[in-house]
């Protein structure tokens, strides 16, 4: 590293170099970010164990599986962002799966924001077979494409895979929500929605603004760029979204058995009219 600038190690292979660690000739990349990792996984899988128990709240089902691909896929990218990137051949299968978990369930948890906040404004039912099917197929094209996308190393996909579809379906939740509590007639946890919108939306600068990626390597080190930020706002953000929906239970309980409409009998009196068997005349 002697001869070389802060400049150097933040823009070419150096930097690389400057963040991994060594232990004894393994070596691993990034080390910061497996912490961020961790929690990741506590959060995702904390959530989407209490949520799912939630039977009569609206978007238990579209939640839970939400936090459930979150906390899969940080713990996926533990793996393959710090313990595989410095070994083997990064072309290999095993390196393959990992990186298409990665980046297969990232997209996906962003564009099921979407779909949560759908449900929330009721406009699709999570309970129906069409929006289950819609919602797998939806994810499944995600997939499919990002296999592709590694399979031939078009790595522009990643602006519109990755930042385009977890950018716009943040928007999406964001502006459903503010739909969800206009109609509601309660504030309660707006505060979490917005917490949760801010942090994502700067989370995602740090991977998709490389100037600011720069940035924050020059100033923090090689260690705490764009990426590190990413890591740590995406916890902050599913945290907030968490407690978002654990506010909103009172808007969200939908009654197991819904009381059938009362009907009320009306009784008259009942007038009886003696008819002769014989003819009168």
């Amino acid at each position: 590293m002697e001869g070389h600038n802060v400049t150097d190690v933040c823009v070419n292979n150096y930097r690389s170099m400057c963040d991994t660690l060594d232990i004894s000739g393994f070596l691993i990349q990034s080390p910061e970010l497996i912490p961020t990792c961790i929690l990741a996984g506590w959060i995702g899988y904390h959530a989407a164990t209490t949520i799912i128990s939630l039977k009569n709240a609206r978007g238990y089902l579209a939640y839970s599986l939400t936090f459930a691909m979150f906390g899969t896929m940080m713990t996926d990218a533990m793996f393959n962002d710090c313990f595989l990137a410095r070994h083997g051949n990064q072309h290999d299968w095993v390196h393959f799966m990992f990186m298409l978990v990665d980046l297969g369930l990232t997209s996906s948890v962003g564009l099921s924001f979407a779909w949560n906040g759908l449900v929330d404004i009721g406009w699709i039912n999570e309970n129906s077979r069409k929006t289950q099917v819609g919602m797998l197929v939806s994810y499944l094209g995600l997939f499919g494409s990002w296999a592709y996308a590694i399979d031939t190393s078009r790595w522009g996909a990643f602006l519109y895979l990755y930042i385009g579809v977890v950018g716009l379906s943040g928007l999406i939740y964001c502006v459903t929500e503010i739909t969800f509590k206009i109609r509601s007639r309660s504030w309660d946890g707006m505060g979490w929605v917005l917490v949760a919108f801010l942090t994502g939306a700067i989370g995602l600068a740090g991977v998709a603004v490389p100037s600011f990626d720069l940035l924050l390597c020059h100033t923090f080190g090689c260690h705490f760029g764009g990426n590190f930020l990413w890591f740590v706002l995406t916890d902050v953000a599913m945290w907030s979204c968490y407690k978002f929906y654990m506010a909103t239970l009172s808007s969200r309980t939908v009654s197991p058995n819904p009381p059938t409409q009362s009907v009320e009998m009306a009784y008259y009196p009942v007038v009886y009219v003696a008819v002769p068997t014989e003819p009168i005349m």
